[in-house]
């Protein structure tokens, strides 16, 4: 369509040539005016022909219009909804064809809107045109601006205002205050940052705030739609920020804790990702059995759900389920190692705790036991090329020894029990009282572990955006040491890794392909064993080398064992391809692939044991050949349909999921010499144990999200799961799960009685699922050798076949209720689960005449789980010089053995019915003899009796190991540009008092916590610890270990991380300090690892300076 129109700019009356609803960008001047009146002005015949000549020109422009089109139509997107006239001129000089602005009288300060995507410089001037009165003019690459003159409209009125609220990584903001500043009506965001407001003029003003944002001011534009990007406070815990840049695959997320990250590098000095959650999230309890950086981690999630205690919650790194732990990656000194160790820290952006029914329902079978995801760090739009460089330098000790007896001590205790137990001590059993140096101090501790680890730790990173391409590469590398005692040795690790993440739109945005990867490699040298288990060596031993070589001169079971050296390799690649077909269908794609492999080898050299040709001395070894690999693809449509107050979000899609984890273990001995070693064709003694595990899975699901008037939610989750580790019968299921949603604090009658409410919604969720977190092949039969007749061996059942084996089903409910205060500077979730896993697997022994053996059955067994959870998060404070802000939470519970049909009276010592899983009966320990120094108890008639007179019956006191109450808590403060951050853990819970010695009677040669030194040691003491002997039965001792003695209530607060940085100019100078100080009643190494046997966390201190350059 082709038209003219007369527009008046100034004094002058001009045409302008249109071409389908475009302006051809000609202005001719045909009438002068003088103000207001209008003058005739006669034309001659030649001056009317000119005329005529000019509008026919502009017709014939209009016809090649489309030619023009590709230098004109050049479109773009401004990141703000509105800026200064004068700066968008900039703007549209830099990014377009149009190379020369004239603007004369024109106001360059005033606001002008800019908010549109991919819109051309003709349509963008036509709009201000009309809505801030800016008259223009075009001629080829020339644009004029001259002052409109204002004309007065009524603003029009939005039916529906629709808009999203991210960050300036452009990621959506979640629960982001959205209010009419004339004190109209108000709503907040979703999960994915998206608002809608009913019935609201333009140019009106609204305010956009949440909690760890600066406040957006802003007004209603008229196109109903408005983005709005808010400035992050990076002094400001987030700990339920909801994060972009990821294939918006749930809905729904729990709790989400962003890593500590200033200019997007980890300031933190944790080397396994998982520890950084302990106290972060709650109805989370990271179990964490020594200090070791790359021992297994165990996350459990509101409770255990299984009667053999593996309740292990399902680890996805960017969509691909990882396997959490691997066959020797710490040699003899552990059997299985973490994987999540072997991952850069600094490539971890966020990570996300699924727990509730209908999110852990997303996950089908697979999320029985909660869901841990981990994102890595995505490429994100920038304006400008970024580099960054984090340079740092950590050194860590034990901080905290046990009180042990000095020499004089110990000995004083070795005499006391061989008088007390009648005999006279030989050069053969008692060579530390009557051979070695009677004055001869060696503290273990600080010998075995007490030296300091120092670890250097860099990482570059480069992210820019090239037109619709964006990149993020980024390369880590670190070295460090260990504490343990180093005899010719150097223990540590040396890791280096690269990280790559890309982003491509195509098809005019509508496709969105997204790249990940990461490759890490690790060597890794350990000694044989946790040189911790030695710290109760006697204090007058000798030393354990002597001219480099092992001194036999002691048992010396700890240094004996062969060293480990170990090569890991990680790699992980994913994808997704996001084609939005329209406004309201898209299609999803994602897949991932995960290798790791491990080479370790165990070696027991000649030289460190004696001299090479010595009688009988040979060397030896142990080989780990490992090898995972991860399929997983999963494809879905999204369908997202509004129709008036009502929107509805449906997702349909499937997923196949595989996992294949082999591994090869050759052992050999009789080396002769050292430089033989793993050539096993040298020698005859070589034993190969292959083993390989192969899981499939295959599910199909849809995930229904409906919300009426930004009010009533309703969210529904159906699937269809298969996986291998069923019996054939039992290998697909059907299930789901579902949640109800109020968001009250929208209600008028609500806000009218409670002004000071932001945000206010209540939540119940179900959930109904399978549980394929078990072995694999628990379904199937085995055999065991029966013995030989007639020289022909034969073979009997060990197990036998079960066709209908599932995991069982796990019934869930929670209520939720999250309260926003104060502009939502106070948040506030509580939150109450019940939680029932039923149909577990036991093992039940069969007849002779049935086969003999057992078969793994699913028995009517239940196990339950209630539970309460409260978080806060508050900001409390936020002026111009400072700033504060405190997170806390918590969270108790109770764990019972619901069911078990069938089930007659346990034996005293094991799992009652009716009460806690983890509660066990123990004997009700007395006190000590005065007479004899032996323990007494009191029986289960009242009698109070010796350990000779006690049978199972009288096991009387119930002892529950589980935590009752724990937590955790952040503190964040900036004072002048100074920022400090802090988080801490703590629990309440009842354990194994580690000092006591289990191992090792009180006497033996083996020196013991200074506890003992109060001990009994005539007829007549009152003392609270039995006598020194080490004649005592081992069936008395083993009864005392089983009594109440042994358990103390354990208590303790720990500041996880400290961290103090100050920007100056392009530099960060930081310092952290990892497990500052931990207050607590343990009197052992660590109330965390609950042992003394075991390396406990240490404390670290990192400096280090970051450089930011763009």
């Amino acid at each position: 369509m082709q038209f003219l129109r007369l527009s008046k700019g100034g004094d002058n009356f001009s045409f302008v040539c249109y071409s389908y609803d475009r302006p051809i960008l000609y202005e001719f001047l045909l009438i002068k005016t003088d103000g207001a009146n209008m003058k005739k002005t006669s034309l001659t015949c030649s001056q009317l022909v000119r005329g005529i000549a000019v509008i026919l020109m502009c017709f014939c422009a209009a016809g090649t219009s489309s030619a023009q089109a590709p230098e004109r139509e050049m479109r773009f997107t401004f990141s703000k909804d509105s800026m200064e006239l004068g700066e968008a001129i900039d703007s549209m000089k830099k990014w377009t064809d149009f190379y020369r602005f004239e603007t004369n009288d024109v106001d360059l300060k005033q606001m002008a809107p800019v908010g549109y995507r991919n819109i051309s410089v003709p349509e963008l001037l036509e709009i201000w045109h009309r809505q801030i009165q800016l008259d223009y003019t075009i001629q080829g690459r020339y644009v004029g601006f001259k002052a409109g003159q204002p004309v007065a409209r009524k603003p029009p009125l939005i039916d529906i205002l629709y808009g999203t609220v991210i960050d300036k990584k452009r990621r959506p903001v979640y629960k982001a205050s959205v209010r009419v500043n004339s004190g109209g009506s108000g709503t907040t965001t979703d999960p994915n940052g998206s608002f809608s407001l009913f019935h609201v003029m333009a140019g009106t003003a609204i305010s956009i705030s949440c909690v760890g944002y600066v406040t957006h001011d802003t007004t209603v534009p008229g196109n109903a739609v408005l983005d709005v990007t808010l400035e992050e406070q990076t002094n400001i815990v987030k700990p339920f920020e909801v994060t972009g840049n990821k294939p918006k695959k749930h809905w729904w997320q729990d709790s989400t804790y962003r890593f500590p990250n200033v200019k997007e590098i980890t300031m933190g000095a944790q080397f396994n990702m998982v520890d950084d959650l302990s106290g972060k999230a709650p109805g989370v309890v990271l179990q964490r059995g020594n200090g070791r950086a790359a021992a297994t981690r165990s996350t459990e999630i509101r409770g255990p759900t299984s009667l053999n205690r593996n309740s292990q919650a399902l680890y996805v790194i960017d969509g691909v389920i990882i396997v959490p732990d691997f066959k020797g990656g710490e040699g003899t000194m552990s059997q299985y190692s973490s994987t999540l160790s072997y991952l850069s820290t600094a490539d971890i952006d966020t990570i996300i705790v699924l727990k509730s029914a209908v999110a852990t329902a997303l996950y089908g079978a697979r999320g029985a036991n909660g869901v841990v995801q981990i994102f890595t760090k995505k490429a994100t739009h920038t304006d400008k090329t970024h580099f960054m460089a984090d340079v740092s330098y950590s050194f860590g000790k034990v901080p905290h020894h046990e009180h042990m007896l000095n020499t004089d001590q110990y000995i004083q205790l070795r005499w006391d029990a061989w008088n007390n137990d009648g005999l006279s001590p030989t050069s053969k059993k008692a060579p530390d009282m009557l051979d070695w140096d009677q004055y001869r101090y060696t503290d273990w501790q600080k010998e075995l572990i007490g030296h300091t680890a120092y670890y250097k730790d860099a990482v570059l990173t480069l992210s820019g955006e090239r037109a619709a391409f964006q990149y993020r590469i980024s390369g880590n590398f670190r070295e460090n040491s260990t504490p343990y005692m180093r005899e010719g040795n150097q223990y540590g690790d040396l890791r280096y890794g690269l990280h790559g993440s890309t982003n491509i739109k195509l098809l005019n945005d509508r496709l969105h392909i997204s790249l990940t990867g990461l490759a890490n490699n690790n060597r890794t040298r350990l000694p044989g064993t946790d040189y911790t288990m030695g710290i109760s060596l006697p204090p007058n031993a000798p030393p354990l080398f002597k001219d480099g070589k092992i001194n036999y001169a002691l048992s010396n079971s700890i240094v004996s064992l062969p060293d480990f050296e170990g090569h890991i390799s990680n790699m992980l690649i994913t994808t997704s391809m996001n084609y939005h077909v329209n406004s309201w269908m898209s299609f999803l794609l994602t897949g991932g692939y995960h290798r790791m492999g491990a080479h370790n080898t165990s070696i027991s050299t000649i030289a460190k044991r004696g001299e090479e040709g010595q009688a009988n001395l040979t060397a030896s070894s142990t080989e780990n050949r490992y090898l995972s690999q991860t399929i997983d693809v999963e494809p879905s449509v999204q369908f997202n349909l509004r129709c008036d107050s009502h929107k509805v979000g449906l997702n349909l899609g499937g997923v196949y999921n595989s996992i294949y984890a082999g591994n090869t273990t050759i052992d050999a001995s009789g080396y002769l010499r050292d430089q033989d070693i793993l050539h096993y064709e040298t020698i005859g003694t070589v034993k190969r144990t292959p083993s390989a595990n192969r899981y499939k899975y295959a599910g199909a699901h849809a995930h229904l999200n409906y919300d009426w008037k930004e009010r009533y939610t309703l969210e529904l989750v159906l699937r269809l799961d298969g996986s291998s580790r069923f019996g054939k019968d039992e290998q697909v299921n059907l299930f789901g799960g579902g949640a109800a949603g109020w968001e009250f604090g929208r209600e008028a009658f609500v806000r009218h009685a409670l002004p000071g409410l932001s945000y206010g919604k209540l939540q119940v969720g179900w959930s109904a699922t399978g549980n394929d977190q078990i072995d694999d092949y628990q379904y199937a039969g085995s055999y065991q050798p029966a013995g030989s007749y007639q020289a022909v061996e034969g073979l009997m059942a060990a197990k036998q076949q079960n066709s209908a084996l599932t995991g069982g089903m796990t019934y869930k409910k929670d209520l939720t209720l999250n309260l926003g205060l104060l502009d939502n500077k106070l948040e506030i979730e509580a939150a109450y689960y019940h939680n029932r896993s039923r149909h577990q697997l036991v093992e039940y022994p069969l007849p002779e005449m049935a086969g003999g053996g057992t078969i793994q059955r699913n028995m009517p067994v239940a196990i339950q789980n209630i539970g309460v959870e409260l978080t806060l998060n508050a900001g409390l404070v936020q002026c111009k010089h400072w700033s504060l802000a405190v997170r806390l939470n918590g969270s108790t519970g109770t764990n019972t053995l619901f069911a078990f049909e069938g089930m007659t009276a346990a034996p005293s010592g094991q799992t009652q019915l009716k009460r806690p899983l983890r509660e066990l009966f123990y004997y009700n320990f007395y006190g000590i003899d005065p007479k004899s120094g032996e323990a007494l108890y009191r029986n289960a008639a009242g009698n109070i009796v010796n350990a000779a007179a006690l049978t199972e019956n009288d096991r009387i006191v119930a002892i529950n190991t589980a935590p009752r109450f724990y937590g955790g808590f952040g503190i964040t403060c900036t004072v002048d540009g100074v920022e400090i951050t802090c988080s801490g853990q703590y629990m309440v819970r009842t354990a194994e008092n580690a000092i006591i010695d289990k191992q090792h009677m009180i006497g033996t040669m083996w020196n013991q916590n200074i506890y003992v030194a109060d001990r009994w040691r005539e007829a007549g003491d009152n003392k609270s610890v039995q006598k020194a002997t080490q004649a005592s039965s081992e069936a008395d001792q083993k009864k005392y270990l089983n009594s109440s003695d042994i358990f103390m209530d354990v208590r303790y607060i720990r500041i996880n991380n400290l961290t103090v940085a100050r920007q100056i100019g392009p530099y960060r100078v930081y310092c952290n300090v990892s497990n500052l100080v931990t207050f607590t009643n343990y009197p052992s190494l660590d109330p965390e690892t609950l042992s003394r046997t075991a390396l406990p966390f240490m404390r670290i201190t990192k400096v280090g300076v970051q450089y930011y350059f763009k």
